[in-house]
Formats: structure tokens, C-alpha cells, sequence
């Protein structure tokens, strides 16, 4: 026979296992282009590449494929709530794109793109190696208009009639310039860098040669200068926010 503190403890670890296994589980309203509405269990999305272009594979509770241009937009449906996932057209590619701000008929959604950067030695001795990076891209949309890039170029001319979001834009000016320069003195250390190690591995041993400091001191400037991009960002995007509460 089972003893009362027994069974309360079997009944706990049982709700404690049932209350795990939902968390983290999500479920998806797909809607498409056509008015049509999808409920699924799970799906995967894929953005374009060289095998194909984008699209989401439903595959629960029934198998379907759609492709990007057929969806307007995915609710992912999580324990707190939902967030949007949209399709974005990028250097004429599609990607997913999360929303990060919808308020007063201004979105904004976000898209993330891997790249591979060599982060081995320069010169002819030395040996290749690629480490995989991720770039985040915002778009933004007022009032159901066509997404475009979030940029200064566009910030000054849609948000020109608001001067507390122009300030906002205008405070990354002086990051823009020291981003120029930093990539400019990145790259010319680093291509004189090369140069002089291919001219000095032809005059000496292979084990005798390796960069010189300049391309390190070159590769800093370019990798700070991508730091910077973070910076730029988050002030366009603040001016967003901005333009949404005061518009």
C-alpha cells in the first residue's frame, strides 16, 4: 500500500513533468497573401541561399510548404505572449524578419544574415581560417507603405517634419565619420601589411615570416568600426520609437 507522503510525491513530480513538457512549445497562425489562415504545430523557416528561395515547411499537425512570397505574416504563439515574423526583401533576397516595434503605424522588423569572415595569418605561409558571423539588419514601414532599410537617407526624409526625431538621427553623424576613418586606416595597414610580408617571405625563410604588427593594428580598426555599426543603430532605431510617440 502506498503511503500518503509516497503518493504526494508521485502526484507532484507527475504535475511538475506534465508542466515542463508544454514549456517552450510553440504554436503558429500563418497567414497568407490569399486571406487564407494556417494553424500548425511546428514549421521551420528558411531564408534565401544557393539552394533555394525562402520559405516555411509546416509540419505538424499536416505537412505544407509555402513560399515566402505567398506568406504575409507568421504569429508564433510562446507562454508570454506572441511575437510576428515576416517576410523581408533584402539586395533582391527574401529573409525572415522578426517585428521589434510596432506602435502608431510604425513597424519595424529585423532580419539576421550569417557571413564568413578569414580570421587566419595573411601572407602566402600562412593558413587560412573562417569563423561564421551574424549581421542584424532593420526595415521599418509607416503606415502600411513599402519597407525600406533603416538608414539615415530615409530616417531624414520620412521623419524630416519632426524635429525630436531628427536629433536622434543626427547624433550618430559623428559616429558615421569616425567609422570611415577607422575602416580607411584599418584597410590601408592592413594591405600594406600584406604586401610587406609577401615581399619579405621571398627574401626569407618560410618560419622566419608572419604578419607584421600593422595588419593587426589594421584588423582592430576595421573590427572596431563594425562595433560602431551597433551604436548607429540603436539611435536610428530610438528615433523611431520616437517618431511612433509623437507622431
Amino acid at each position: 500500500m502506498i503511503s500518503k507522503g509516497l503518493g504526494f510525491s508521485l502526484l507532484l513530480i507527475l504535475l511538475f513533468s506534465l508542466s515542463f513538457s508544454t514549456q517552450g512549445q510553440s504554436r503558429y497562425t500563418v497567414f497568407l497573401k490569399s486571406g487564407t489562415q494556417v494553424e500548425a504545430s511546428r514549421l521551420s523557416f528558411r531564408s534565401s541561399s544557393i539552394l533555394g528561395d525562402a520559405n516555411l515547411k509546416i509540419k505538424e499537425p499536416n505537412k505544407q510548404r509555402y513560399e515566402a512570397s505567398e506568406v504575409d505574416s507568421v504569429r508564433v504563439y510562446e507562454d508570454n505572449g506572441f511575437t510576428l515574423k515576416v517576410p523581408v526583401q533584402h539586395l533582391s533576397r527574401s529573409y525572415w524578419g522578426d517585428e521589434i516595434l510596432n506602435r502608431n503605424g510604425v513597424k519595424v522588423y529585423e532580419i539576421s544574415i550569417m557571413y564568413t569572415n578569414n580570421t587566419g595569418g595573411f601572407g602566402p605561409n600562412s593558413t587560412p581560417m573562417y569563423t561564421t558571423n551574424q549581421k542584424d539588419i532593420q526595415y521599418y514601414g509607416i503606415d502600411q507603405s513599402t519597407l525600406k532599410p533603416v538608414n539615415r537617407s530615409n530616417l531624414k526624409e520620412d521623419l524630416q517634419d519632426y524635429p525630436s526625431a531628427l536629433k536622434l538621427i543626427n547624433k550618430s553623424k559623428g559616429v558615421t565619420v569616425a567609422k570611415v576613418l577607422m575602416y580607411s586606416l584599418g584597410g590601408v595597414l592592413v594591405l600594406t601589411g600584406i604586401l610587406s610580408n609577401v615581399n619579405d617571405d621571398s627574401l626569407s625563410q618560410p618560419e622566419e615570416s608572419g604578419p607584421p604588427p600593422s595588419v593587426f593594428i589594421g584588423a582592430g580598426l576595421i573590427a572596431g568600426a563594425s562595433l560602431l555599426n551597433l551604436v548607429k543603430s540603436n539611435d536610428f532605431y530610438e528615433a523611431l520609437e520616437e517618431y511612433a510617440r509623437v507622431r
